[in-house]
């Protein structure tokens, strides 16, 4: 499901409007919930820390500079007039991205954990 609402957001030059939006939403949701439910194959006092680092550092960061991009889209109709404001929320969406991507970096290291690579 996730590569598939992936590709539509790929796809920003055929689908815009209120479609991109929901498929952008949906995608993020989508890996967010995945890297929540998969935890890895690490000791139980480990895990804990895993569980922590991801559910309430990089997820909650993520989510709230996510929501943050979202919600100024909505409110601020005219946000793309803005110069400097736009540029900022830009990057608040990066860094919402860049944080959704490191919790690939995260199963990466829990997983080289759990084969025995230190």
């Amino acid at each position: 499901m996730t590569q598939y609402s992936t590709m539509i957001v790929v796809r920003h030059d055929t689908i815009q409007g209120t479609w991109h939006y929901f498929f952008t939403a949906m995608t993020f949701v989508f890996f967010i919930l995945y890297h929540n439910i998969i935890i890895g194959c690490c000791s139980d006092e480990f895990k804990e820390v895993v569980i922590m680092i991801k559910q309430q550092y990089i997820s909650i960061l993520s989510a709230i500079l996510m929501i943050s991009f979202g919600a100024v889209q909505i409110i601020i109709s005219d946000i793309r007039d803005m110069r400097v404001w736009w540029e900022f929320f830009c990057v608040v969406e990066v860094f919402a991205v860049l944080l959704l991507g490191s919790l690939d970096v995260v199963d990466v290291y829990v997983f080289g954990k759990s084969i025995g690579i230190e």
